[in-house]
């Protein structure tokens, strides 16, 4: 089995940071996670000269000093010559040869976790700088975030599933798998199900096809080594987002919300899923489902 554990945010951030540098308008990108209200500055794409090594920002200093203490993006054109933020960090900007910079708050649990930053090597027009794409990244990476922090919480700090690695072992030496507690088996199903609520909600294909792997290897923790998955039953993504909801006992009108779907629609879902495990309640779906691995 794949490790399942999620990578590292500073892999994310760098992720995000070459895509800022590779496909927008922005010949440079920067970012940095904030700590003891200072962005510490630790990923970089497109940059020409070592100036931004080791920058720390303080809160309320500088363009990324305002966008941690506001909580919104900025930007600035002509950063050389703006009076609308302090330059306490002018060496290492003008330094890099920075003329525009466009600074955005990546947020997580309601803070500002990280901030991304664009930035351009000379003046460009303002057509060249579309900040869109940058939002969007930084979007993308704020629902990286909480994905990471939600399985970082199954992972490491309930500290009660044991390593594929060890079951495995177990398995291979003919011994029984260990089991699961129950109660980090409601976890994995509780955290599975908010797994593909995220994934519903995610435009970005490529992100969701991520969410899906992190879900399913999530999931894989709950299934004993080698227990048969039946392939004739095949759920729609739709039709396992609602499930896996009903699983932990949520009701049609809070998976609608959840999901962002009309009650209705939950419904109509729950039913086809009803009709495809040939069960008539939800219930019997849920269990059914279960013992064919379909959710955990």
């Amino acid at each position: 089995m794949d490790d399942p554990h999620p990578p590292t945010e500073q892999v994310l951030v760098q992720r995000a940071v070459d895509r800022v540098a590779e496909s927008t308008g922005f010949s440079l990108s920067f970012a940095g996670f904030v700590t003891e209200h200072e962005i510490q500055v630790s990923a970089f794409a497109g940059t020409r000269t070592r100036s931004l090594m080791g920058l720390r920002v303080r809160e309320a200093r500088g363009l990324g000093g305002l966008v941690m203490l506001e909580g919104r993006p900025r930007i600035t054109k002509d950063y050389g010559s703006s009076q609308k933020i302090t330059h306490d960090y002018d060496r290492a900007v003008l330094g890099e040869g920075v003329a525009s910079l466009f600074a955005v708050p990546v947020p997580l649990g309601g803070r500002v976790h990280a901030v991304l930053y664009g930035g351009a090597h000379g003046l460009t027009s303002p057509e060249t700088l579309a900040t869109g794409p940058v939002l969007r990244i930084a979007q993308e990476l704020a629902t990286e975030f909480r994905v990471h922090d939600l399985l970082v919480r199954e992972f490491n700090r309930l500290g009660m599933i044991l390593p594929a690695e060890q079951r495995a072992e177990a398995s291979r030496a003919g011994e029984a798998s260990p089991e699961l507690s129950s109660y980090a088996l409601e976890e994995i199903r509780a955290s599975y199900a908010e797994l593909r609520g995220i994934r519903a909600r995610v435009e970005d294909a490529q992100l969701r096809g991520r969410i899906q792997q992190l879900g399913d290897r999530l999931a894989a923790l709950a299934v004993e080594d080698g227990a048969p998955v039946d392939p004739g039953v095949l759920l729609s993504p739709r039709e396992r987002d609602v499930l896996s909801w009903a699983s932990i006992g949520h009701t049609n009108a809070q998976i609608s919300r959840t999901l962002g779907l009309r009650e209705n629609t939950v419904k109509s879902y729950l039913s086809t899923a009803m009709n495809k495990l040939n069960t008539r309640t939800r219930y019997a779906a849920v269990s059914t489902a279960r013992r064919l691995h379909i959710i955990p």
